[in-house]
Formats: structure tokens, C-alpha cells, sequence
């Protein structure tokens, strides 16, 4: 627009970008190959965040900004993410999964990285470059992928729950997160309903 309004002749089209998150092609971590990486950091801030995504399914500056809060349930004291206002999403309490692996990584014991950005983008920048220099066999964004599929099918938690604990829409959890289900866990899943209906 800047260059039309100068008369200035400019074709920025050949330019543009195609991202497309329902085309991108992801191969999701197992639960063991998540748990075997993550246990291999030996910076406690760095593992700290990489045991926050994968346990609460958070994005990468959600994990910088969240509190680790005990909360009653049902007579039992449960360690919830509780997400900011300023984040993209808005504020939101998030339930571990599976549990274990809060008590793992010691994970109400917060020890984040020092890092603080004046935009999420940054946190993100920052996180991607810790987990290739530590080598993890996976990029950040596919422990949040992750977290959708084990709510989905080892918890059977309502598509509209894990959507709401993951700060989108029921309809972007299916068509981003739950489409890159393995055909071998989706065969595993089958399974299991299986047993459990017979």
C-alpha cells in the first residue's frame, strides 16, 4: 500500500509466503522418546521448560510466563499450569499429562531459564535454539502436538476440554493436533476401545 500511495512500481505477490499449518506433516514423539530426551538436559531451567511443554502441552512463551499452582480436586492436590493473561491465548488452568512426569522433572519447583523478552516471539526463538543445541529429536512445537494426541486418546478427554485446557478451538485441536495421529497409535487406540466395550 505504501508503494502504491508513493506511485512506486512493486509486485511483492512473488514474495508471499505459503504457510499452511493444516498441510505441514509432523512426526510426533512417543511418551518414551519425549521422557528419554528430556531427562538427558542437564540445564535444570532448560529441562524445567522442555518437562513444562511436554507435561501441560503449553507453547513455548506460555512456559515462560506460567505459575506451577497446587489446586484441590476431587480431595486431591493436583499441580496445575495456570497461563497468563498475556499470552495468546489468555488465561487458562491446564492439567498435567500424564501426571508422573510433573513429579519427574520436579516441575512445581520452578527454575526457568534468566531470559526475558519484550515479545513471545523471542521465547520461542530462544526455545528452538536450546533444543538443537541439545540435539532433542524433536522441535518444541511437536510436544504441545503431543500433549492434543495423549488427551485424545489415552485420556478419551473430550476433543472440547483438551481444547479449552490447550487455549484453541475444538475445531483447530482436530484439524492441527489430532491430525497427526500414527496410523500405529490410532490402530492402538482402536484396539483398546475394543477390550473396553467387549
Amino acid at each position: 500500500r505504501l508503494a502504491k500511495f508513493a506511485e512506486i512500481e512493486c509486485d511483492l505477490k512473488s514474495k508471499q509466503g505459503s504457510y499452511n499449518p493444516k498441510k505441514v506433516t509432523r512426526t510426533i514423539p512417543t511418551d518414551e522418546q519425549i521422557v528419554t530426551a528430556i531427562d538427558t538436559i542437564k540445564n535444570r531451567g532448560w529441562q524445567w521448560t522442555a518437562g513444562v511443554m511436554a507435561t501441560y502441552g503449553l507453547r513455548d512463551h506460555e512456559a515462560f510466563l506460567c505459575e506451577i499452582l497446587h489446586k484441590e480436586y476431587d480431595g486431591e492436590s493436583w499441580p496445575i499450569a495456570l497461563v497468563p493473561d498475556a499470552t495468546k491465548t489468555g488465561n487458562r488452568e491446564v492439567f498435567p499429562l500424564p501426571r508422573i512426569w510433573a513429579d519427574r522433572w520436579k516441575l512445581a519447583n520452578i527454575t526457568k531459564p534468566n531470559i526475558t523478552a519484550p515479545i513471545n516471539k523471542i521465547y520461542g526463538d530462544r526455545t528452538s535454539t536450546q533444543f538443537s543445541r541439545y540435539k532433542m529429536p524433536f522441535k518444541p512445537y511437536d510436544l504441545r502436538h503431543a500433549w492434543n494426541i495423549r488427551a485424545a486418546l489415552d485420556l478419551g478427554l473430550p476433543t472440547a476440554v483438551a481444547a479449552q485446557m490447550a487455549g484453541h478451538s475444538a475445531t483447530l485441536n482436530l484439524e492441527t493436533y489430532q491430525k497427526h495421529i500414527s496410523s500405529v497409535r490410532a490402530a492402538q487406540a482402536y484396539l483398546e476401545a475394543l477390550k473396553n466395550n467387549s
